[in-house]
């Protein structure tokens, strides 16, 4: 009996110092399974480790396909310092996330990038600045980078893994697979790779490291991911970024290389071809301002009318935009407009109607009554006339010998670009620099199209507007800017006459 009583006496002291091992903190290099609906044995009868490859890789793509969010600490180490990052990463897919950089080169120290779903922050703690960045297309942005288990799914769900043996990190066990890429390696990553090796933690699915290896077995890029928590519970407010009184804001880069061309309406014409529209009746008093042209997907362009007090704005775009789509309320009412059927409403002191037809949308926003509007609306009609070189510049030619005097546009010129002509192009003002309406050389080169605007008075270059490809990286090198489109440089911009 006394034995029995010993022998039941262990058992429960083992129980309990294991339910305690159990239930203490989690190292901060584990795993943390936070309020996920499912785990690693959900759908599997076996371990990881005993599984083939290809189902291995089956078990982490749905993993991750059910991943609505995650954190974790993120190291990447690439051939070139600038690729050497350290930051804590928030992701609350499909479009909110957030990177507090621990050390970073190219992005400083302290930084913080966030993306509320519209808008990309990045701010500068150290210099008290930030900048607004404008979201196009939640796939295509700074964070679609950022986000490896997603980058490492796409590329196995597309090419078949092999195994390569187990490891242990972070305190648990990894399976590591790897797959060929027979394709553009761009398409899935900025970096030129011809095979992907991946860890996945065993008991949460996962990925703890990735390696992209290139053609000559050399590894090209390394991301390790530890202090992971899996679905942990995030507020709204991590990722609606408010700057800290007293920042500075910066112009962001969707204001720098998306041109606004005043009086110029050839990149409208351009964009919509035969099927471009502008009104042809106007309320008295309102006369054509300027045309606004973006590069993002949605296709927009408005064309700016004002009485000398109130604005009215037409938007044409092409049909799917997302901004339309967002524009409509539950106060809207139909109108018709013609033989089409529209919506009005009216917010913020502002009346709006929006309509479709065949492969356009289009949207009118001002002060005006419903009546008013509904009649500018019918009389869209294609204009007989579209001058890219507005009237006031009477000296087209001097414009472009003056603007060539810019050694970016000559080198351009001198490499083959093409000169579309002279036209005007708005300067964005910043903190330092003034900012206005000036003439200006277009030229498009290797997918880029820049207006190098000119003063007149001065008889010298003034500034650039860029435009780029959509997920185009912007960046400063020295006194350069430098534009990069998928790992190639579309064109290296040399400083401004004034900052030699």
């Amino acid at each position: 009996m006394r034995k029995l009583f010993w022998l039941i006496t262990a058992v429960l002291a083992i129980l309990i110092i294991g339910g305690c091992v159990q239930t203490g903190v989690p190292d901060s290099g584990t795993v943390q399974n936070i309020s996920s609906s499912f785990s690693a044995g959900e759908d599997t009868t076996k371990p990881l480790h005993e599984m083939p490859a290809t189902e291995i890789a089956a078990e982490f793509i749905r993993h991750n396909n059910n991943l609505s969010g995650y954190s974790a600490t993120i190291h990447t180490v690439g051939e070139t310092s600038y690729e050497d990052d350290e930051y804590r990463f928030f992701a609350q897919r499909p479009d909110k996330f957030r990177a507090e950089y621990i050390r970073s080169q190219i992005h400083g120290n302290g930084t913080i990038v966030v993306a509320n779903g519209t808008f990309v922050w990045q701010y500068h703690p150290d210099t008290g600045t930030a900048r607004p960045d404008l979201i196009e297309d939640p796939k295509n942005t700074f964070f679609a980078s950022k986000d490896y288990p997603a980058i490492a799914a796409r590329i196995l769900e597309k090419f078949p893994a092999v195994r390569n043996g187990t490891e242990t990190r972070n305190g648990s066990n990894a399976v590591i697979i790897e797959a060929a890429i027979d394709d553009i390696p761009t398409q899935y990553y900025p970096t030129i790779f011809s095979r992907i090796r991946v860890w996945i933690d065993e008991d949460s699915l996962m990925m703890t490291r990735m390696e992209m290896i290139g053609e000559y077995n050399e590894t090209v890029l390394t991301v390790d991911l530890r202090n992971i928590s899996i679905n942990p519970p995030l507020s709204e407010g991590l990722f609606d970024f408010e700057p800290p009184a007293g920042t500075e804001i910066s112009p962001s880069i969707a204001d720098l290389v998306a041109p606004l061309n005043a009086s110029s309406m050839r990149q409208a014409k351009e964009r919509f071809g035969p099927d471009f529209r502008m009104p042809s009746a106007l309320p008295p008093g309102y006369m054509f301002r300027y045309c606004l042209h973006y590069r993002d997907s949605d296709g927009r362009d408005s064309f700016v009318y004002s009485d000398g007090t109130d604005e009215l704005v037409f938007t044409q775009a092409l049909t799917g935009s997302r901004r339309a789509q967002r524009s409509l309320n539950a106060g809207s009412v139909p109108v018709l407009i013609s033989n089409r059927t529209g919506t009005f409403q009216s917010t913020a002191g502002k009346n709006q109607i929006d309509w479709h037809e065949e492969n356009r949308s289009y949207q009118l926003t001002g002060v005006l009554t419903q009546e008013d509007l509904v009649r500018v609306a019918q009389s869209l009609t294609a204009p007989a006339l579209l001058n890219f070189a507005p009237d006031e510049i009477k000296n087209p030619e001097t414009i472009a010998e003056i603007a060539l005097r810019d050694t970016s546009a000559r080198r351009m010129v001198d490499s083959g670009g093409e000169i579309l002509g002279v036209g005007m192009s708005v300067k964005r003002s910043t903190s330092t620099i003034q900012g206005g309406v000036f003439p200006a050389l277009s030229i498009r080169y290797n997918r880029l199209l820049v207006d190098f605007m000119v003063d007149p008075d001065v008889q010298k270059p003034v500034g650039r507007t860029i435009q780029v490809p959509n997920n185009a990286m912007v960046r400063h090198v020295g006194d350069q800017t430098v534009v990069e489109y998928n790992g190639e440089i579309l064109f290296t911009f040399d400083p401004m006459e004034e900052k030699q």
